[in-house]
């Protein structure tokens, strides 16, 4: 899932790119979007990691949305911030705040689907993440929110903190989707990711939501080895 924070002091835009933005989730996996009308609103319970990518107007009676993305940088590096603007000379003031990039309003429909394209694009290339397909229907995790994947039979259950996801496959393929990041096998039927790892004790893997993982004769050594490497490069 990604998530959106529009902000506009025109309920127009913020429809319109609200709208724009939905059209996308059939093809990128569901999205979470608020809206807001000023920048006050916005940074009022503001905490970092809350929004993924957030689409500002630049001019907002009251705070301005350039003060907004000033404030919200102090506090978040990451989040990717997206201008709105009439004019484009306001344009070169969102470098300040290393913005994506600005869109002008009253454009067509084409290009705010083409300009919103680009930064869904830029998000997707700054986060790993897993897609997940099946009957039709796209979801997408971010690799860091996976705590540990279980397979039972022929079907995979992702395990995040507040959710668990099932879809068709085999180890082996999830094996080879997330080879390279920090996730390592315990168990013939699991794999877990070593940031949510609590602590290891004989023969149990216990994670950071409290589940208590069996460790396997078979991948203790290879496992032991992986989570003090991963231990000591932080």
């Amino acid at each position: 899932m990604i998530n959106f924070a529009v902000c506009d002091d025109e309920p127009f835009y913020l429809d319109q790119i609200t709208s724009a933005l939905s059209s996308f989730q059939a093809e990128e996996g569901e999205f979470h979007i608020d809206q807001f009308c000023c920048g006050e609103d916005l940074l009022a319970d503001y905490t970092p990691g809350t929004y993924d990518i957030i689409i500002l107007d630049i001019e907002m009676g009251g705070m301005s949305g350039l003060q907004a993305a000033e404030r919200i940088r102090q506090m978040d590096s990451d989040v990717l911030l997206m201008f709105l603007t009439n004019h484009s000379e306001f344009a070169i003031d969102g470098y300040q705040v290393n913005a994506f990039r600005y869109m002008l309003k009253g454009q067509s429909d084409y290009l705010y689907l083409k300009q919103l394209a680009s930064v869904i694009a830029a998000y997707r290339q700054s986060v790993q993440v897993f897609r997940i397909e099946t009957k039709g229907r796209l979801t997408v995790c971010k690799l860091d929110e996976i705590y540990y994947f279980e397979v039972m039979d022929k079907t995979i259950l992702l395990h995040k903190a507040d959710e668990v996801l099932s879809f068709p496959g085999k180890m082996a393929e999830i094996e080879k989707r997330v080879a390279g990041f920090d996730f390592a096998k315990i168990h013939k039927s699991f794999l877990v990711n070593l940031r949510y790892v609590s602590y290891v004790e004989s023969g149990t893997v216990l994670m950071k939501n409290e589940a208590s993982l069996p460790l396997g004769r078979k991948f203790k050594a290879e496992f032991t080895d992986r989570y003090i490497q991963y231990i000591s490069s932080k």
